[in-house]
């Protein structure tokens, strides 16, 4: 807290009048900073995953900072995505896409430095299915063939 004070009461803490309190602490924990300026000078790659049936985080809170950060115009169309994965909950798991590899496609986009524009999405409940979660703010658009196959999407 700021100021310090160690015999605060947690057990009383007034959400309405003791959280800018933290704010200062708050600040080095919480990431929610979008100057990214010097991950980004030092060749940083960023990729968010996110599920939209996450029950702790709401999708929406990374949409909204990702949004944040492309406003701030930190050219980050060059080292950042965000991937919000239908189905998924809180790092992994979910009914419908839990299977993405994330830690593969990022290691691509370091090797290779091309940014993804989509990452392959299964699921582990309904094996037969797959289909490409497009880099933010695309959307993954039917367009004909097999729906359960990602080679019947596209990005737009």
């Amino acid at each position: 807290m700021t100021p310090t004070n160690p015999k605060f009461n947690l057990a009383k803490f007034d959400f309405d009048v003791d959280t800018p309190k933290v704010y200062q602490t708050g600040y080095f924990n919480d990431a929610v900073s979008t100057d990214l300026r010097t991950f980004a000078a030092n060749g940083g790659k960023l990729m968010i995953v996110t599920g939209l049936a996450d029950p702790v985080f709401s999708a929406l809170d990374q949409v909204n900072w990702y949004k944040e950060l492309v406003a701030n115009k930190n050219n980050q169309a060059n080292f950042s995505r965000l991937f919000v994965i239908p189905g998924l909950n809180h790092c992994g798991g979910g009914d419908v896409f839990n299977d993405v590899d994330s830690l593969t496609t990022l290691e691509a986009w370091v090797d290779n430095d091309k940014a993804p524009n989509n990452i392959l999405a299964k699921s582990r409940k309904y094996p037969e299915r797959e289909m490409p979660v497009c880099a933010y703010p695309q959307v993954a658009t039917y367009r004909g063939g097999d729906v359960n196959k990602a080679s019947s999407y596209t990005c737009k």
